[in-house]
């Protein structure tokens, strides 16, 4: 793709968009899409989301299901609402509020809206209230809109399944594997119910106002009904444990359910993340990706 703003504006106007060429702003922001801003004749902001892959496709219409539940369900942050959604192209009004972190994807640079070593204490209140909205909508609506609801234990069966897959294409360290068993086996730390969650929660896909809280939330491709604990582990990972405890405290206050060790299951969800970045290698096809994987797998932890 060339020129990917003449092909985002030739494909906008095949749905009846006018997208103006000489406003349009290129942010390579995600792994599975470029992202194009512009404005049309009209001076209204859209978000423009192109696939970067064909195995981005199957997640689309996936995706627009559970953006349209999310909408109907609550207003406590904004979510994307599609005007256009097809294989080539998504298209959105741009939400308020900015990501509270920007990342260059070729230079890995990183620009966050505030100071990540003393992160906002309105930043991690307001996602503790966001995300206790977004699990608590109700799963058997999810059912009814066709979206899959996978029941708290079927989440670790799930789990034990995935360790076994990326075990017989990759070499993991015996320590690693012998925490991943001792984790998923151990009925105190697993919840006992499930919720629909983000999936990929990391502040860049979070959306902040001028005092950092949290307005809204992008990038829905792996939306899913599991076990909540996904949407906390990129706040432990990057903030450490004082944060944590101070979004699950607020989380906890908004009525999120929390049970006795979900911090103690939070941080070892994290040491899984490796599994996630191998079921990525294999359905992009992306060699750099199944070696970090194989890397992160022979870490003990």
């Amino acid at each position: 793709m060339n020129d990917l703003k003449e092909y985002t504006k030739q494909v906008a106007k095949k749905h009846g968009m006018d997208l103006l060429k000489s406003s349009m702003k290129i942010e390579s922001m995600g792994l599975d899409f470029q992202v194009v801003f512009a404005k049309d004749t009209e001076g209204q902001d859209w978000v423009c989301r192109v696939p970067r892959r064909k195995d981005v496709f199957d997640k689309i219409k996936k995706e627009k299901e559970i953006l349209d539940f999310i909408s109907q369900h609550q207003s406590t942050f904004e979510v994307p609402m599609w005007k256009v959604a097809t294989e080539d192209i998504i298209v959105y009004k741009k939400l308020q509020g900015v990501p509270a972190v920007k990342t260059n994807l070729e230079t890995q640079e990183q620009a966050w809206v505030f100071d990540s070593e003393l992160v906002p204490e309105a930043y991690l209140i307001s996602l503790g209230k966001v995300l206790a909205a977004l699990h608590a909508l109700p799963l058997n609506k999810a059912i009814e809109a066709s979206i899959p609801v996978q029941e708290a234990e079927d989440v670790r069966q799930t789990m034990k399944t995935r360790m076994h897959k990326i075990k017989e294409s990759y070499d993991i360290h015996p320590l690693l594997w012998e925490r991943w068993q001792s984790w998923v086996n151990n009925d105190s730390l697993w919840p006992k119910q499930s919720g629909l969650t983000h999936g990929d929660l990391f502040p860049g896909h979070t959306l902040v106002d001028l005092d950092y809280r949290v307005t809204g939330i992008i990038d829905w491709t792996e939306a899913a009904s599991t076990d909540t604990s996904v949407d906390f582990t990129a706040i432990y990972l990057l903030f450490g444990e004082d944060a944590l405890n101070k979004l699950l405290q607020s989380y906890q206050s908004a009525g999120g359910y929390v049970w006795p060790k979900m911090k103690e299951h939070i941080i070892e969800r994290l040491a899984t993340q490796a599994i996630t970045i191998a079921e990525f290698a294999e359905s992009s096809g992306m060699e750099e990706y199944r070696t970090m994987a194989q890397d992160m797998l022979q870490n003990k932890a």
